[in-house]
């Protein structure tokens, strides 16, 4: 999880500052990785039966809309990029340490054996 943050830090901190026309000139090809990264995570999240790897997909999607934001190379974009990879480092974490103390009462993250959860947890 740390590694997606470091990225949004490199392209902030360096990237954009050496190299800007070369970010200009690839802003372009990163919209559209980007985008097709977005599609292609979150209909594989959607796929997944285990809680681990639905937030990791979506961790994932979460990050290319990231770069998209940083890429739009304006103020609202980037403050926007930054303030979702905070935001979202904070979720991702919380939303682990949930799965974690499922995980102990129930002993599986598969999603389907999770049904009637709110009659079980207090």
């Amino acid at each position: 999880g740390i590694l997606l943050k470091l990225g949004t830090y490199g392209f902030i901190r360096f990237s954009f500052p050496l190299f800007p026309q070369a970010c200009f000139y690839f802003a372009p090809f990163v919209y559209s990785v980007s985008v097709i990264g977005v599609i292609y995570t979150s209909f594989t999240a959607i796929r997944q039966t285990d809680f681990k790897r639905i937030i990791a997909y979506t961790s994932v999607a979460h990050m290319n809309l990231v770069m998209i934001g940083l890429f739009s190379f304006n103020v609202i974009g980037i403050e926007g990029a930054i303030l979702q990879s905070l935001s979202h480092g904070f979720v991702a974490s919380a939303l682990f340490l949930i799965i974690g103390v499922v995980y102990e009462r129930h002993h599986t993250r598969m999603v389907k054996y999770y049904g009637g959860l709110v009659h079980l947890m207090p």
